[in-house]
């Protein structure tokens, strides 16, 4: 399940669950950079049951999304 544009909403990964979706796409710019976060805060007990895959090196910055990826990109915006 993507949740680029449904967010990390609790009673949709509930119901997700509930009907066999293991599996939620995100990445650290969706929701404003806030995806991850948001994640942990709203259904943090429910992780376990899931598999999270997560992609790496878009980060939201004021002239637009800055396409980066490497060590130290990923390290300094941690």
């Amino acid at each position: 399940m993507g949740l680029h544009r449904s967010g990390p909403d609790r009673e949709v990964l509930v119901l997700a669950l509930k009907f066999g979706v293991r599996a939620v796409d995100t990445a650290y710019n969706y929701q404003g950079g806030a995806s991850h976060r948001l994640l942990r805060q709203r259904a943090g007990d429910l992780l376990e049951g899931l598999k999270i895959s997560t992609k790496v090196g878009f980060f939201p910055s004021p002239g637009g999304t800055v396409r980066q990826i490497g060590r130290a990109s990923c390290r300094e915006r941690v």
